[in-house]
């Protein structure tokens, strides 16, 4: 049956998959670090500097985990991780301890490697 009310509209196409994709594995076929901003200024009007993030770009994706049907098949995906230099981050917590775990040199180990990536929240 339709929707007959607007307030119960789901998302559609990219941004339903980034939100409903909870695990998935893929075979990363690029993986590189980049930046964002640097051009940007505060609320002062003093410069913000730049945020590093590492791309991965995987095909082959097997979708493991979803918390709602997709409203796309994927068969590739790219995502972007901020990298932080802080401990209890997410990049340092759960990303480079993973890394460490599997001894996989970030950015260059990750290439050609069939890889499981899963979301995770850490708690505040």
């Amino acid at each position: 049956m339709p929707i007959t009310d607007r307030s119960q509209a789901k998302e559609g196409g990219f941004a339903q998959v980034r939100g409903a994709l909870q695990k998935f594995k893929g075979k990363v076929v690029k993986a590189e670090f980049g930046q964002w901003g640097g051009k940007l200024v505060d609320d002062d009007g003093k410069p913000v500097p730049p945020r590093e993030y590492l791309e991965i770009e995987s095909v082959e994706v097997e979708v493991l985990e979803v918390t709602e049907e997709l409203s796309m098949d994927i068969t590739e995906w790219n995502f972007r991780e901020n990298c932080s230099e802080f401990k209890g981050s997410f990049w340092v917590e759960k990303f480079l301890e993973s890394a460490d775990k599997f001894k996989i040199l970030v950015p260059d180990g990750l290439m050609n490697k069939v890889i499981t990536f899963e979301k995770v929240t850490l708690e505040a």
